[in-house]
């Protein structure tokens, strides 16, 4: 099953859009601010750890890994869940507008069965639309609603960065639980 969100308008380049959103050590901002998410959710993130190339989660006793696997230049970053319950896919295509204008749009799919397409396809749309709108935050001024300075800015890409990266960490967890359940009561 694939989701795709709607195109995207980033009002900066292409090359600044790729360069943000393909290394995931921007990303760095985010450890202070991890304890005050755990607050707020719960306690269902447990950690979060990441490199240029990875992103892992612990959510509900679960590592969640989006490895990026392929980076084509200015116009595209793929991702692969890596040991993933389900095999899952993630790409972020970047398009040309003008030089200053840039356009992007998410894909995610996922190898469900068709029971589990009825009850995943809802959460996985709503979290592919807002992982376009979170990458559209990371690299602009606004979005987060800071006074737009150099320090600010960084704090923002972080907040940013980290929202996309847990809100669709936090749907393929509901969709692995799901599909866990689902596989134990109607079998493989």
């Amino acid at each position: 099953v694939q989701f795709e969100s709607t195109v995207k308008h980033v009002p900066y380049s292409q090359e600044r859009v790729y360069n943000k959103l393909s290394d995931l050590s921007n990303l760095e901002s985010v450890r202070e601010r991890l304890d005050m998410m755990k607050e707020k959710l719960a306690g269902k993130v447990e950690d979060l750890s990441f490199d240029r190339d990875s992103l892992t989660l612990k959510v509900q006793g679960i590592n969640l890994t989006l490895r990026i696997i392929e980076r084509e230049p200015m116009k595209c970053v793929k991702f692969e869940g890596d040991k993933t319950p389900v095999p899952l896919n993630l790409w972020i295509q970047i398009l040309p507008v003008t030089e200053e204008e840039a356009k992007i749009k998410v894909t995610i799919r996922a190898e469900v069965n068709m029971f589990m397409k009825a009850m995943v396809s809802k959460p996985l749309q709503e979290g592919v639309e807002k992982l376009a709108e979170a990458a559209i935050q990371i690299t602009t001024k606004k979005g987060i609603g800071l006074t737009p300075i150099c320090e600010e800015m960084e704090s923002a890409n972080g907040k940013a960065s980290a929202a996309a990266a847990l809100f669709v960490i936090s749907s393929v967890n509901k969709f692995v639980m799901i599909n866990t359940a689902a596989s134990n009561t109607w079998g493989p």
